[in-house]
C-alpha cells in the first residue's frame, strides 16, 4: 500500500526529493550576507579619531595638559556648528572641558582641534594605563536641540624617528 501511494505522488515533489532547488544557493548566500551585515553595521564608527597629548604639568591632585585630537567624519554628511567635549571616565561621566566650536566638520575629511584642560590625577593615571579619553561629538539639530555622538578615539602612535 505505502509503495502504491508513493508512486501516485504529484510530480512537483519529485525534484525536491532528489537534489536540491536552483534557488537554494543562492537564498542561503543571500541570508549568510545578511547574517554578516549586521554586526558590522553595529560596530560602525561614524567618528573615529586620533589624540596626542602634550605640554602636560603634574601638580599635587590635578594634572594640566594639552590635547590634540583629530577627528574624522565618515557619517555620509558635512555637519556645521559642532563641539567635541571632554568628559570623565564613566561610570560617574562629568564634563571636563570642551574644544573650540568647529564650524565644518566635513565629510570623510579629517578635522583637527587643540585645546588645554585640568584633569584629575586619577582621570589622568587611567589615561596612563591605555583607557582612552571620553570624547563626544555634540551635533545641534534642526528643531534646536543637541546630539551627543560617541567618539572612537585612539592613542596615536608616534612616528618611529620621532625624537624623544
Amino acid at each position: 500500500m505505502f509503495a502504491t501511494l508513493r508512486s501516485k505522488s504529484p510530480r512537483f515533489w519529485r525534484p525536491f526529493a532528489s537534489s536540491p532547488s536552483r534557488l537554494t544557493y543562492p537564498v542561503l548566500l543571500f541570508l549568510m550576507a545578511a547574517c554578516l551585515g549586521s554586526p558590522a553595521h553595529a560596530q560602525r564608527r561614524d567618528f573615529p579619531a586620533t589624540y596626542r597629548i602634550t605640554e602636560v604639568s603634574e601638580q599635587a591632585n590635578q594634572v594640566q595638559l594639552t590635547l590634540t585630537v583629530t577627528l574624522r567624519n565618515f557619517s555620509g554628511a558635512d555637519i556645521r556648528d559642532c563641539t567635541v567635549t571632554l568628559n570623565s571616565i564613566e561610570p560617574q561621566s562629568e564634563s571636563i572641558g570642551s574644544f573650540p566650536r568647529i564650524e565644518l566638520l566635513p565629510s570623510d575629511k579629517d578635522t583637527a582641534v587643540t585645546e588645554s584642560f585640568t584633569l584629575t590625577t586619577g582621570e589622568y593615571a587611567q589615561w596612563k594605563l591605555g583607557a582612552n579619553p571620553n570624547l563626544k561629538l555634540l551635533v545641534p539639530e534642526n528643531d534646536g536641540s543637541t546630539r551627543s555622538e560617541s567618539i572612537d578615539a585612539r592613542r596615536e602612535i608616534p612616528p618611529a624617528n620621532a625624537a624623544q
